[in-house]
């Protein structure tokens, strides 16, 4: 889903599989390729399949030079349940790229979102 498009079941590329094994990492940080990371994205869309998930990178900036580029936004996350119900996130997103073989290939991904500073939690429900 390279930073923008959306996936349902069955479609664990779409969901960014690719993205994220470029970065060579699955949820933990552990590293599997770009087979395991698929079927991470896969289970978690057939776990649901008439549920939809969009990203958006609203204003996303690039800066590339000398064979590395950097991606930065905000990324917008919707989740279109069954019945009509939507779910939408947000955090911020940083990715860099490496010129290889003639392409590019993820070398890092890093997300963040905001803290309430009272309690601690996560706060993906804010909007920019």
């Amino acid at each position: 889903m390279a930073l923008g498009g959306t996936a349902g079941a069955g479609d664990g590329e779409a969901a960014g599989a690719d993205e994220a094994a470029d970065a060579g990492r699955t949820r933990g940080g552990r590293g599997g390729g770009v087979e395991a990371v698929r079927e991470v994205c896969e289970r978690g869309l057939d776990a649901s399949p008439d549920t939809v998930v969009g990203l958006d990178v609203p204003g996303l900036k690039i800066l590339a030079r000398d064979g590395l580029a950097v991606a930065w936004g905000l990324d917008h996350v919707r989740v279109e349940h069954p019945g009509g119900r939507s779910t939408d996130t947000w955090s911020r997103g940083t990715r860099v790229f490496e010129r290889r073989d003639g392409g590019w290939v993820m070398v890092h991904k890093h997300l963040s979102v905001p803290l309430d500073p009272a309690t601690g939690a996560a706060r993906t429900d804010l909007r920019p």
